[in-house]
């Protein structure tokens, strides 16, 4: 049976650290999930939530917060920006067009926005790996610390600049050609659309290669 509310009594439960109320049909989180104090892991994928409470951004120890499809919301409430210890975020299949609050989040390292609305992403100078393919971006904010990054199927029409530290590219199924010229400095795995897409990289023109180049299609 889906669960449409949180009881109050789960406040009670403060030394708690993980809890998933994921797949259910909650529309609303109550004010008293600040007292959850210890609390680190968050999983609200798949309910119905249109507005995430300000006592949010009091969670204080939350490192790991899973928001997917809920989609009654095109943008990320501002309590996001109170939550300064969290790490990693997972907010796919929201329809989101703006996500400008995680850019206050300063120990961010992970997050995936697959399947948005996003044209642009603000600057988040500690993120490690970033998933937002299948958005409608057309630029990508320097990232100094991306390790990995996946960023096919969207509108990028020239090459982003990229961290020395970036180690997988996935930018298939963009208006974009790769050449020699393109900076790929400790690139490692390299993936990029085949020549049945709209753009064909001329993977033959690189330099003799010390990384793994995979050819997909954009099907």
């Amino acid at each position: 049976t889906w669960v449409t509310e949180l009881p109050v009594q789960l406040c009670k439960l403060v030394s708690i650290t993980h809890l998933d109320v994921g797949l259910n049909n909650l529309e609303q989180l109550p004010d008293c999930l600040q007292e959850l104090t210890m609390l680190g892991w968050l999983g609200l994928n798949w309910n119905r939530i249109a507005e995430f409470p300000a006592a949010l951004s009091r969670m204080r120890r939350l490192r790991t917060l899973l928001v997917d499809s809920n989609t009654r919301t095109t943008r990320l409430p501002s309590a996001f920006g109170g939550l300064v210890e969290l790490e990693s975020l997972s907010a796919k299949n929201r329809r989101l067009q703006d996500v400008k609050e995680l850019g206050n989040l300063p120990k961010l390292r992970r997050l995936n926005l697959e399947q948005n609305e996003l044209n642009e992403l603000p600057e988040m100078m500690m993120l490690n790996s970033l998933h937002c393919r299948f958005n409608k971006l057309t630029a990508l904010p320097f990232l100094p610390r991306l390790h990995e990054i996946d960023i096919a199927h969207n509108r990028i029409s020239s090459m982003p600049l990229l961290p020395s530290s970036l180690q997988t590219l996935q930018i298939s199924c963009n208006p974009l050609r790769l050449t020699a010229e393109d900076a790929m400095f400790n690139i490692r795995r390299l993936i990029v659309s085949s020549s049945n897409s709209v753009v064909c990289p001329e993977i033959s023109a690189f330099p003799e290669q010390t990384f793994q180049v995979e050819v997909v299609d954009c099907e």
